[in-house]
């Protein structure tokens, strides 16, 4: 963006998007605030934590620690940074030439670091290890890298990983007739329970009025049965819930479906009960 001596510590030209940010200066570095942040070659400020530097003594302990944090909140500024430099390489056309020498320096360190590996007694290469801080700094980069979470899965690289449990989900229905009086709530899609202190067994072999349950089917023509029983109109309702929720009924009626005279099959109720008022449910209205 804008031309920048360091030798003097100046800019040389103006920025370009002066004009659109007439709040700061044409000249001001990282928009004034220097502390905290590097100038994008003039583009915008960007917010960068400063590496401390090794003393050679027993701080530099804590300060590879720091650093291996400071390297990580650098992330974004540090790749953004080699972006530029890219863009910069590919449009003076040199980059092949920049990568090359690149890889040249890698190459060297890597003969460098096995030249020593192969030449240097093991004790002094522990000994190296472990005193130099820069491996501590790395050690505690990989660590830090290692617990970064992913997503969907939990966990870190330090611990197994465990795919998100997918809570297994079943689809329900419940017919009911306009002569019931609780029709007007299952219009709206709610169902509420009676109340009371009844027994799975109980609500479904002897009465639901005192019942704190709802009765529901996995079948949607038993549903439509109840739906059009006695007689005239009435709705079916349908909700897809977790299965950890429902409770299991157990499901002794064997009823006749009213909606497949005159054969009138007999089926099991296929009942699954739920506590409490139900919400939310899909409204089908049906007629006989």
């Amino acid at each position: 963006m804008r031309i920048y001596d360091p030798r003097i510590g100046k800019f040389l030209s103006v920025d370009p998007l002066t004009k659109d940010y007439p709040w700061n200066s044409t000249y001001a570095f990282a928009e004034n605030d220097v502390i905290r942040n590097i100038d994008l070659v003039g583009a915008e400020k960007l917010p960068y934590v400063q590496r401390f530097s090794y003393q050679q003594n027993g701080w530099d302990v804590l300060a590879a620690v720091n650093n291996a944090g400071v390297d990580f909140l650098n992330i974004v500024p540090t790749v953004w940074n080699s972006g530029v430099s890219t863009a910069e390489s590919l449009g003076k056309g040199t980059y092949l030439h920049d990568v090359g020498g690149e890889f040249k320096g890698i190459g060297n360190f890597v003969a460098g670091s096995a030249k020593y590996s192969f030449t240097t007694p093991i004790t002094k290469q522990f000994t190296d290890v472990m005193t130099n801080p820069v491996n501590l700094e790395l050690a505690a980069g990989i660590y830090l890298g290692a617990k970064i979470p992913s997503v969907p899965i939990k966990g870190n690289l330090l611990k197994p990983a465990t795919a998100a449990k997918v809570e297994e989900t079943v689809t329900l229905y419940r017919g009911m007739n306009e002569s019931h009086v609780g029709y007007k709530n299952e219009l709206k899609g709610i169902t509420k329970a009676n109340g009371g202190a009844a027994t799975p067994l109980e609500h479904n072999a002897v009465s639901t009025l005192n019942s704190s349950f709802t009765s529901w089917t996995t079948d949607y023509e038993v549903a439509l049965n109840y739906a059009l029983r006695p007689k005239g109109k009435g709705v079916v309702l349908k909700i897809k819930v977790p299965k950890s929720i429902t409770v299991e009924s157990p499901n002794t009626k064997i009823i006749k479906l009213k909606q497949a005279a005159p054969e009138a099959p007999a089926v099991s109720e296929s009942e699954v009960l739920m506590k409490g008022t139900v919400k939310g449910a899909k409204v089908e209205k049906v007629n006989h």
